[in-house]
């Protein structure tokens, strides 16, 4: 009962909880040791595993509360104080093999901790794992040659870092989002997730590498099972202290949620190539949280529709393809030369390629378009972007908030994301535009698979998005993390 309940505390009190000596840090970390060990022969979510090291870094952590008559003071400067992370595979951890799902990587072992890895570390945290992603992390099914593929508790195909938070065996983690990649687990595994504004952390230490205006496009994120620690583990990814004044935890706490502007968006307007229509339980879900905001905070919600919206792939397409580092044939060589798409999509009909099939077409997409649209020769895309871009700021306003779907359906089942290959574009288009946007829960549908929404604001105002989040949970009981009914914590 006793580690039942460590399970399903969030990181903010447990680091507490160490600091005032109601238990150890070693004790907590033994508890998540067994639940990974538990779930992770079911799920293959954790695929890098520093027991022995995580293990002294809680004796150390131990020792340090110890030798202080008062640890408010540590608490401070180590938020995540003993508390157990896990980290996406694309972030180099050291001692650890740093692979992004990538068979030509599996020899590298990393030599140095990302930035986040460090400010994660720097803040007390105990880095137990790395977990799976798929090939280059560039899909949405987590899956590769080298580690195989990642179920998540629910039994769905995406994974690695949701799948083994959602199944009960990390409290929080940090993962990158180019086009929804932190958002859309969050979504498919139950938790929240957020993408930060446009530049916020660095991404320094991580893999595959990204150059050129698509840069704009990724950050790193947390993702996590209670909203309470997202700002938290945002702040720590960022290298702020969150009692800092200019901290998002401080400016998410500051926030009257009664005087937020609601704006909701209930789908792109229309039928789009490549997307999924909408599953009606996810509209209704969006529906409820309308609903909830105008009975328990006053709100007024508007509802509207943004035509342009219909054009997310595109624009989304249009700037992240605007990189001028290695092209994917050369990645997926490991930047040592290139392969040839075409003899490994043959290979892989025989099954005898190290490459997963979504790599290869995007490989040979590469090939036949030839070398990135860039600068002027861009300017269409770019100004597609920046029209969409102020019409949604005018919409949303400096101080208000934009309820939309994280993705089309529940379930998405191993093998069926290729038949709709652009449904990412819900989370997608944030990216392009720079907005900050947290992933929330809803609860399970009717066959019991996670559903939700996200938040998103305009650039800078990553605090309110996270303020919306942490509200709807506290006051929404349908909000929040369901125990997996296959993964029971008893």
């Amino acid at each position: 009962a006793y580690a039942c309940e460590l399970l399903c505390c969030s990181a903010q009190e447990l680091a507490s909880r160490i600091s005032k000596k109601e238990i150890s840090a070693k004790i907590l970390l033994e508890v998540y040791i067994e639940r990974i060990e538990r779930v992770n022969p079911a799920i293959n979510a954790v695929v890098a595993k520093r027991y022995e090291e995580a293990r002294k870094e809680a004796l150390i952590i131990d020792q340090m509360i110890d030798e202080r008559e008062n640890s408010e003071a540590l608490l401070e400067k180590k938020p995540l104080l003993g508390v157990p992370v896990t980290i996406k595979d694309c972030f180099a951890v050291t001692g650890l093999p740093h692979t992004a799902g990538l068979v030509k990587r599996s020899h590298i072992i990393a030599e140095e901790d990302a930035t986040v890895v460090k400010n994660i570390r720097s803040a007390g945290g105990i880095i137990v794992g790395v977990t799976n992603c798929s090939e280059l992390c560039m899909w949405f099914e987590t899956t590769n040659k080298l580690y195989g593929t990642t179920n998540n508790p629910y039994g769905l195909a995406y994974g690695g870092e949701g799948a083994i938070i959602a199944a009960g065996g990390s409290i929080c983690g940090v993962g990158s989002d180019i086009g929804g990649s932190v958002r859309m687990p969050a979504f498919l595994c139950g938790c929240f997730g957020h993408k930060a504004s446009a530049n916020l952390g660095s991404l320094k230490g991580s893999w595959p590498p990204v150059s050129g205006p698509a840069k704009y496009c990724e950050g790193p994120g947390p993702i996590c099972r209670y909203s309470v620690d997202i700002p938290l583990v945002m702040d720590v990814v960022l290298g702020l202290i969150p009692r800092d004044p200019e901290s998002i935890s401080v400016r998410a706490k500051s926030v009257d949620i009664r005087s937020l502007k609601v704006v909701s968006v209930l789908d792109m307007g229309g039928t789009s190539f490549g997307i999924s229509n909408l599953d009606a339980e996810i509209k209704a879900a969006q529906i409820r949280v309308e609903q909830h905001l105008q009975k328990e905070y006053g709100l007024e919600v508007e509802r509207t529709t943004v035509p342009n919206l219909q054009k997310s792939t595109n624009v989304w397409l249009g700037i992240v393809m605007e990189d001028d580092g290695p092209r994917t044939c050369e990645l997926l060589a490991n930047c040592s030369g290139r392969i040839s798409p075409f003899w490994e999509l043959l290979k892989s009909a025989f099954g005898q390629s190290d490459h997963t099939f979504p790599s290869l077409l995007q490989a040979a997409m590469d090939h036949f378009s030839g070398p990135p649209k860039m600068g002027e020769a861009n300017a269409e895309a770019h100004r597609k972007r920046d029209e969409l871009k102020e019409e949604l700021e005018q919409l949303i306003g400096e101080h208000g908030v934009l309820l939309y779907p994280t993705f089309p359906k529940s379930p998405l089942k191993h093998g069926r994301a290729l038949l709709n290959p652009y449904d990412f574009s819900y989370s997608a288009i944030f990216n392009a535009l720079g907005f900050p946007v947290t992933a929330i829960p809803l609860g399970l549908n009717e066959k019991g698979f996670p559903i939700g929404i996200q938040i998103v604001s305009t650039g800078g105002n990553d605090h309110l998005t996270i303020a919306a989040a942490m509200a709807i949970e506290e006051s929404m009981e349908e909000c929040g993390w369901k125990v997996p009914p296959n993964f029971p914590i008893s």
